[in-house]
């Protein structure tokens, strides 16, 4: 699908919010963000070793980076890039064994011996979607072996959000009336998680003010590239069995991260081109009589975030600038499933 010239999109006044156009993040992120605990871990001097493997409602895709704890050995481990997890030297006793991520866990009795096979349950979490034109995160989550609600665009104001605890809005959704961003609002400092990619950022940016910017006067400055992304988060690396990834951007004038203000985590950032804008009174612009030579937009190199995390009252909101169209790599296909099990 073709996305509107930058002429038409800057007629329509589509604006960004926060950051600036040019310069690069001021703000210093850690080479690793929130490392795991290893995968194997020797819990005391017992004769027995728990272990096992957990995965997707589809009983396929492992769940990396869970949080695994036993309830007969003060130790915690946290599955590897399949899935894995093992305690050795544990009691020869029935434990209570828990594994969770996110808005995900399962929990169950068992006894040190024949490896455990877990699976999430696929009615343990409910989960809804907005439907957009450029995005189907909806049909990754399917694959994962759910199935989510759909609540159209013009009835997200009107949604009952309380009883999800997931919520996915699609690039092309939309931008949204104040009743439907105070709901998402309410619906993540209530324990909701949130996951947003590429032109969803608006409503990102008018939810939670301050906690990711986006370049000005127009975030959708993007240009189609293969990026390298560093990779900061741990479950990422686990996932890759590397601290890089590579990501495609196939569509021009996808929303470009700033920068991520204290308190935001960065999961990925890489080497970007944008369009910088020239200094222009855009409130002043005849936009019936618009000389498209006067913007000249100048292609700029410089490293942005690319997928960003934080948390707000009791939930968490998850953004990506890619998402999950024909453009994905096989690195991105494998970050979008982990993400999901990450919020």
């Amino acid at each position: 699908m073709i996305r509107l010239s930058w002429v038409v999109l800057l007629a329509g006044g589509i604006l960004a919010c926060g950051g600036s156009s040019g310069s690069p993040p001021t703000e210093k992120k850690p080479d690793l963000i929130r490392e795991l605990p290893p995968s194997s871990v020797k819990c005391g001097s017992g004769a027995g070793t728990l272990s096992g493997r957990l995965v997707a409602p589809n009983g396929e895709t492992p769940i990396v980076g869970a949080v695994a704890t036993i309830s007969s050995a003060d130790c915690v481990a946290a599955t590897d890039g399949t899935g894995r997890f093992e305690f050795d030297g544990v009691p020869l006793e029935l434990a209570t064994l828990e594994l969770r991520k996110g808005i995900f866990s399962v929990s169950t009795d068992a006894t040190p011996g024949e490896p455990l096979n877990l699976m999430i349950a696929p009615d343990s979490v409910r989960l809804a979607y907005v439907p957009g034109s450029y995005d189907s995160v909806e049909d990754v989550l399917r694959g994962l072996g759910f199935e989510p609600d759909e609540i159209p665009p013009w009835t997200l104001g009107e949604a009952t959000l309380a009883g999800y605890d997931g919520l996915f809005l699609n690039c092309g959704a939309g931008e949204f009336d104040e009743d439907a961003v105070a709901k998402v609002r309410t619906f993540v400092s209530k324990g909701g998680a949130l996951y947003a990619s590429d032109w969803a950022y608006s409503t990102i940016a008018e939810a939670f003010p301050g906690r990711v910017r986006f370049v000005e006067p127009f975030a959708e400055a993007g240009q189609p590239e293969e990026v390298v992304a560093a990779v900061h988060d741990d479950t990422f690396r686990r996932v890759l069995g590397r601290s890089t990834a590579t990501i495609r951007f196939d569509l021009e004038f996808w929303a470009v991260i700033d920068s991520a203000p204290a308190g935001t985590d960065v999961l990925l950032s890489g080497p970007v081109t944008q369009l910088i804008y020239p200094d222009i009174d855009w409130d002043s612009i005849d936009w019936g009589n618009v000389d498209s030579d006067q913007f000249d937009p100048k292609p700029v190199r410089s490293v942005r975030p690319l997928s960003i995390q934080f948390q707000e009252g009791k939930g968490r909101v998850t953004y990506t600038s890619f998402h999950n169209e024909a453009q994905n790599t096989e690195d991105a296909d494998l970050l979008l499933e982990q993400l999901i099990f990450s919020l």
